[in-house]
């Protein structure tokens, strides 16, 4: 009889064990399959404060590694690279640093440095051009 009893309460532990069995884990977002396409600007900070100046600001990226922004308020067609955490593009002869954070396939944050004091935050949204 107490043979029995933990037997069936073996069993059902080891059925609720299993039942516990982690769910698969999506595969992480990784940047090279994220990127391509066109990011709008939909906010954006200067050292904390919220810049209404950039509005209209984009991104736009391919497959075979060329950007196009208005960011600086110039129209810049370039290539970038992708180091480590970041998206490396030339303008006007000078390297841009966008240090990026994946917050879903449809929404990114760069987080930049210009003039070595002013600290911008981005965060983009991918959208169809011309929307």
């Amino acid at each position: 009889m107490r043979f029995r009893l933990s037997f069936i309460t073996v069993c059902a532990l080891l059925c609720i064990l299993f039942s516990c069995v982690r769910e698969p884990k999506e595969k992480p977002l990784i940047i090279e399959e994220v990127i391509p396409g066109y990011w709008e600007l939909i906010s954006a900070s200067r050292n904390g404060k919220n810049v209404p100046s950039l509005e209209g600001a984009y991104f736009e990226f391919d497959s075979l590694g060329t950007i196009s922004t208005n960011f600086s308020g110039k129209q810049v067609v370039t290539e970038y690279i992708i180091d480590d955490q970041s998206i490396i593009y030339q303008e006007f002869g000078k390297d841009n640093r966008l240090d990026y954070l994946i917050k879903g396939f449809d929404t990114l944050q760069f987080n930049t440095v210009m003039r070595k004091i002013f600290n911008f935050e981005l965060t983009l949204l991918r959208t169809e051009k011309g929307e």
